[in-house]
């Protein structure tokens, strides 16, 4: 049956396994816990191996199997195929240059978080504890928060601006004007995506 099969090969979350400290798969935004493998093998697809450096969803998935096994696309829906990205051509695919992620609480209680991500940076708001700042070329193990350095003023202002528009876009519970008074004017995310949110 492996001629005519879907493999798929990824993880819901990761393992911070000593890093910060920690030995924890929640309550925190760390690399070691968000970002997973993901390995797929399809028939048909190039038997030769690729890699593609993308912002990749686990809410990819379903639109990405529907197609590769209906070759009907779907729309309206938080997730958008990956299929395009299988093309020798793949360079030329328009797509995020951003990810988000949201955490509702279940290791240390009742505690929230969101995070929006890019090439440069990553942004985790806290609404009961410290926001944080990272600078992911130059820091990538995320240790120094730079959130409340003020030469990275228009940085957090950016990230905060792309978590807001994902936040309204995404009809989040933090859609509350009380939670977002301080937020600046939302950037709405995907703007050449019309129909993806993450």
């Amino acid at each position: 049956q492996l001629e005519n099969t879907i493999v798929v090969f990824t993880a819901d979350h990761g393992d911070t396994i000593g890093s910060h400290r920690l030995f924890e798969k929640g309550g925190t935004m760390s690399e070691e816990v968000y970002r997973v493998p993901l390995l797929m093998q399809i028939p048909g697809i190039s038997q030769e191996s690729k890699t593609e450096e993308r912002f990749i969803s686990s809410v990819d998935l379903m639109p990405t199997l529907i197609e590769l096994c209906t070759g009907q696309t779907v729309d309206d829906i938080d997730g958008k195929s990956i299929v395009p990205l299988f093309s020798n051509n793949s360079i030329s695919v328009s797509w995020r240059n951003s990810i988000f992620a949201e955490y509702h609480g279940d290791v240390w209680g009742p505690y929230t978080q969101r995070m929006v991500r890019n090439d440069s940076y990553k942004y985790v708001y806290n609404p009961y504890d410290k926001d944080e700042l990272y600078d992911m070329v130059n820091d990538p193990y995320e240790m120094k928060n730079l959130a409340y350095i003020q030469e990275f003023t228009l940085q957090l202002e950016e990230m905060r601006a792309l978590l807001h528009g994902w936040i309204l876009d995404s009809k989040d519970m933090l859609t509350h004007p009380y939670v977002l008074r301080n937020f600046p004017e939302p950037k709405l995310p995907y703007t050449l995506l019309s129909h993806s949110r993450c």
